[in-house]
């Protein structure tokens, strides 16, 4: 989990993990912001590039303290709780960071334990006098075995680190020769369409591999954050009864109101809310507003139930603005950014409007059609 977070990281190629300023942008574009992050992502850049090379260490090397004697173990519980502790404090990712801590409790050895919670809770935990013995009997030959098995462990760890390393050092002296990277050549090879030619490479040999292995469900690779985002576009999403005065549907947690304070909303994950996020993203030229709205069709039901007036639907937003529904729905692109909070006002976000995302909508004989 952690290891496969920072892998995807380093060999995404993505300019603002290569050069430490991913966090710079972080916190105003993630999914849904904080009020903390707000304030965090005024710090100093010096911190936040000092922040996104630490997180980046952190996911590469400590994992493998995992592996190591009990010390190590509670260092690496310690470093990626810590980690998970100041992304609860900053981000909103539902359930993600206390699972992942309840990970790291188990790297905690039962002696550490003892040692840390009261007495009285400790000895309702310890097992009964006569099974002690046969269980300490039991745990001997194990505890051998599990000292063999870190031992391979950490020796394959130092194989992959430096394997790794060397790789990651080629490919920065074949891109300073002016030659093509090793990495930057298997990115390339496996974001074309695959051909016979391909099937025959040592990527397409690997990705069928992947694929056949991926049929069991058996095993993943997982990573956060492989590209970070470097732009805040929001949807408006906007009613009218007459197709000139336009009033705005109003969301319970991502961005819309500039006076609006960024909220926590973890653990929980509204859906909707999140959805909304990745639809800004799907950046469309004008021409293409109808298709490209009409192939994501969750948004595109999402606006047909708007002028339908589902209440399961309208129970979802913080604020609806009609009695009866709309005529028409429109949903408007518009660029947000922080605040400084320097500057003598009380918002916490300021916008720029890009343009119309789609084309406004009606119903004609119940289906959604666009407006021409």
């Amino acid at each position: 989990l952690m290891f496969m977070s920072g892998m995807v990281k380093v060999l995404s190629g993505d300019p603002t993990w290569h050069d430490g300023t991913a966090l710079t942008d972080h916190f105003w574009t993630q999914p849904l912001p904080t009020w903390t992050g707000y304030y965090v992502h005024h710090l100093p850049d010096s911190f936040l590039v000092v922040g996104t090379w630490g997180a980046l260490a952190l996911e590469l090397a400590i994992p493998f303290f995992i592996f190591g004697p009990r010390w190590l173990q509670r260092g690496a519980a310690f470093s990626m709780g810590t980690l998970q502790v100041a992304i609860l404090a900053t981000g909103n990712y539902c359930f993600f960071n206390i699972l992942t801590l309840a990970l790291c409790l188990l790297l905690i050895d039962d002696r550490d334990w003892r040692q840390w919670l009261p007495a009285g809770l400790v000895a309702r935990l310890e097992p009964d006098d006569d099974t002690a013995p046969r269980n300490l009997a039991r745990a001997r030959p194990i505890r051998r075995y599990g000292r063999r098995m870190r031992h391979l462990a950490m020796a394959a760890a130092v194989v992959g680190i430096v394997g790794i390393t060397g790789l990651n050092m080629t490919n920065r002296f074949l891109n300073m020769t002016g030659h093509e990277g090793v990495l930057e050549r298997l990115a390339s090879e496996s974001e074309t369409e695959r051909s016979g030619a391909e099937e025959a490479s040592a990527v397409g040999t690997l990705q069928s591999w992947v694929d056949w292995i991926g049929r069991w469900r058996t095993l993943n690779n997982y990573g956060l954050f492989a590209s970070m985002t470097t732009d805040r576009p929001e949807l408006i999403v906007q009613g009218s009864r007459d197709g000139e005065t336009w009033k705005t549907y109003h969301f319970k947690w991502k961005p819309d109101e500039l006076d609006e304070r960024p909220a926590f909303v973890e653990p929980h994950q509204p859906r909707l809310d999140w959805q909304m996020w990745f639809q800004a993203l799907r950046q469309q030229r004008a021409h293409e507003q109808a298709e490209r709205c009409g192939a994501q069709q969750w948004f595109w039901s999402f606006q047909r139930r708007l002028l339908e007036g589902s209440e399961p639907v309208e129970s979802l937003l913080e604020r609806v603005p009609f009695d009866e529904p709309p005529r028409y729905v429109r949903a408007v692109m518009y660029r947000y950014e922080y605040t400084n909070p320097t500057d003598d006002t009380d918002d916490w976000w300021t916008r720029t409007r890009l343009g119309q995302y789609c084309p406004t909508v009606t119903l004609q004989n119940g289906q959604l059609e666009p407006v021409r």
